[in-house]
């Protein structure tokens, strides 16, 4: 496999299902001819919230502390630019371009509190940890945003396994004190589905 590496300012466009992704410098745009599914702000960074179509589920991606295996819940989201309480809450997305057969986005998801990066357990199971690690060269904190259905939603499928980004369990009902840390599905189980707040 050839592997081509791009940062910062550079400009992607892949079309599949009327779906754009659009990588700026001051961050990611996820793009559709219907509704973003997530924009960057001008920040640079963003919340990254659950899908839900009345908006009535407000959570998003937190760390729940700042060492190495730290967990990620999701939490109440909080309006807001910057402090510790917003930090946590932030993430930039850093994209890296893999071609063989075909090009494949690939971003790591850097927090802005900790500086550290999402990372999919080594276990290459459901339900297995997400945490926050160091930052590296590894296929454990490498993420893909399938190219459909982003005006419902993005699915987040990490490179190690194929399996997609979820909560405890793959309940939509849970709530943030009993979700307790993200988990990964297998793509054929339902699934959450991720977005910006407004």
């Amino acid at each position: 496999m050839t592997r081509n590496t791009h940062r910062g300012g550079s400009l992607r466009r892949r079309l599949a299902a009327g779906l754009v992704l659009l990588v700026a410098a001051s961050g990611l745009s996820v793009v559709s001819t219907q509704t973003p599914a997530l924009a960057a702000r001008g920040t640079g960074s963003i919340a990254i919230g659950i899908y839900d179509y009345d908006e009535s589920d407000k959570r998003v991606l937190q760390v729940t502390g700042t060492a190495n295996g730290a967990s990620v819940a999701a939490v109440t989201y909080r309006v807001g630019a910057s402090g510790a309480n917003i930090d946590n809450q932030r993430w930039t997305m850093e994209l890296e371009v893999i071609v063989d057969m075909d090009v494949t986005p690939v971003y790591t998801i850097r927090n802005v509190q900790t500086g550290k990066c999402l990372t999919k357990a080594s276990s290459n199971v459901n339900n297995a940890a997400v945490t926050i690690q160091p930052c590296a060269d590894t296929i454990h904190q490498m993420w893909t945003v399938p190219l459909y259905g982003a005006w419902q939603g993005v699915e987040i499928m990490s490179m190690a396994d194929y399996r997609c980004l979820d909560r405890a369990g793959g309940s939509a009902t849970s709530t943030a004190a009993a979700i307790g840390g993200l988990t990964w599905q297998d793509a054929v189980v339902g699934r959450a589905k991720w977005t910006q707040p407004p």
